[in-house]
């Protein structure tokens, strides 16, 4: 996979889509955004992000559905997924980590949590570049 240089962001919030497209574009990251779980898989398989950074609560799909569609593609086995989302209950974090999510991180978040979510999903896809997807290890924290 290499280094992450482009983000693409799903999320119907127009607030968080700013404020994530500023925070991480400030970092030197190329942010694609998408407000709804359709357009966002359409996006997906036109830009071929590096990272996806994917709301549960979306319009028309949701981001459960988006992520195993995702998962369903050769490509999107290797893309590292951050779930980011006021769903942070252990056992949304449980069904998350179990359709393929890489991270979860819950709403409200800060600027620290979510770089370390970034660093931490590229340093795993860099241990494993070559071995399939993520094998998660049980824990729900991440």
């Amino acid at each position: 996979m290499g280094a992450i240089r482009k983000i693409l962001v799903i999320d119907d919030e127009p607030d968080s889509l700013v404020f994530l497209t500023e925070t991480l574009q400030k970092l030197d990251y190329q942010v694609i955004t998408a407000e709804t779980g359709e357009i966002g898989l359409k996006r997906f398989f036109e830009e071929k992000p590096d990272l996806i950074i994917l709301d549960v609560l979306l319009p028309s799909l949701d981001g459960w559905d988006v992520l195993e569609r995702i998962r369903t593609d050769q490509q999107g086995r290797k893309t590292p997924v951050i779930m980011l989302t006021v769903r942070g209950t252990n056992k949304d974090k449980l069904h998350g980590y179990i359709i393929g999510a890489d991270y979860y991180l819950a709403k409200p978040f800060t600027i620290q949590a979510l770089l370390q979510a970034i660093n931490t999903v590229k340093t795993d896809r860099e241990k494993q570049e070559g071995n399939g997807p993520r094998k998660n290890d049980g824990n729900l924290a991440p």
